[in-house]
């Protein structure tokens, strides 16, 4: 939930049928994409939380990784969209239909 509302009408617990640990429902490693793939479900509902307005901690505890996590996972999109910029990347994202 972000602001009350559920972005993606599921709760946290994860696919893996193991709720008491929710980093498992959010795989990530820095580089597992190239440049022309789209985003990852994680990726996806971070650019969504991020568009809604929420802070890099408010994410990583969305999300159930560290803030650090939240800012590599930024900086790879960026650099997968050749963004200058979050509020580039955010347009980038918009124009490439990944909100």
């Amino acid at each position: 939930m972000f602001g009350g509302t559920a972005l993606n009408g599921t709760t946290r617990s994860s696919a893996s049928g193991n709720p008491g640990n929710p980093k498992s429902n959010v795989p990530y490693t820095n580089g597992q994409h190239n440049n022309n793939s789209g985003p990852s479900d994680s990726e996806r509902l971070l650019l969504r939380l991020l568009s809604l307005g929420a802070k890099d901690e408010a994410a990583a505890r969305h999300l159930g990784v560290s803030v650090r996590t939240v800012r590599r996972m930024i900086a790879d999109l960026m650099r997968r969209m050749d963004a200058r910029s979050r509020f580039q990347a955010g347009i980038l994202a918009a124009e490439r239909g990944w909100l």
